[in-house]
């Protein structure tokens, strides 16, 4: 068999992994940060509360806008023997692969968590908390600027619901209502009346008050990379902390 023999064989064992290098030290220089944005729906069982309508400014109304240079500090991309990708960026770790030369990595950080507070079975309030945050880089390749282009994602659940009985003898068992209400919900006939448990009062459409809040966060934005070295952890580790913070008015 020929050496061109040999090398038709080979290629398409090359392209069943991609090898596109990302490794080695990087400086980013990272776009201004937007604010999260989120959505939050409330439901609940209370018989006069309602879901408060976000209220529009009104009157004197001051806006401010404005752009600054960019933040910039030190990242690092190394590549397991299993081909799986690491990146240090900004003191957390994040890991993923290559697909169609384009390096995606992420995070999940995941919570799930009740606090109860019970008495003799005549009494429980319990508070869960379920939330997701997803953190996602992506970089690709970019000739124009000589480097690296990308985004960086965060995506954010969470999922609270809190339940209380309805009734109980407050005196006797000396626990005050715990649901927080009043702070989620307004009184159908508007202020000063505020939707509160109480003990004695059958307040919710069945034997337990619930109020149940979803909040869904999205944040994004882009950044630039340009290398700065091989990805040698001497290197990395002297140079870390060395960062230049956004502009700022």
């Amino acid at each position: 068999m020929n050496r061109w023999s040999l090398l038709l064989f080979a290629i398409p064992l090359a392209g069943c992994v991609d090898f596109t290098p990302f490794q080695g030290v990087w400086w980013v220089e990272l776009s201004p940060q937007d604010p999260l944005e989120c959505t939050t729906e409330i439901s609940h069982n209370f018989d006069v509360g309602e879901v408060p309508e976000e209220a529009e400014p009104e009157g004197y109304i001051v806006t401010s806008e404005g752009e600054g240079s960019p933040t910039g500090f030190y990242a690092l991309i190394t590549r397991g023997k299993s081909g799986r990708n690491y990146v240090n960026w900004g003191g957390e770790v994040y890991t993923g692969g290559v697909t169609g030369g384009i390096l995606t990595v992420s995070w999940e950080d995941t919570w799930n968590g009740t606090v109860t507070g019970e008495y003799d079975g005549e009494y429980e309030y319990t508070d869960v908390e379920d939330s997701n945050e997803t953190d996602t880089l992506v970089f690709s390749r970019n000739p124009e600027i000589g480097g690296m282009s990308g985004t960086s994602t965060t995506t954010l659940t969470s999922v609270r619901t809190f339940t209380e009985d309805d009734e109980w003898d407050a005196q006797d068992i000396g626990v005050l209502p715990q649901i927080p209400s009043a702070f989620y919900l307004v009184h159908e006939d508007g202020p000063p009346n505020q939707v509160l448990n109480s003990p004695l009062a059958d307040d919710c459409d069945g034997g337990n008050c619930e109020i149940e809040v979803t909040q869904d966060c999205t944040q994004s934005f882009t950044f630039q990379a340009f290398f700065a070295g091989s990805g040698d952890d001497s290197l990395f580790e002297a140079i870390e902390n060395y960062n230049q913070p956004p502009g700022q008015p």
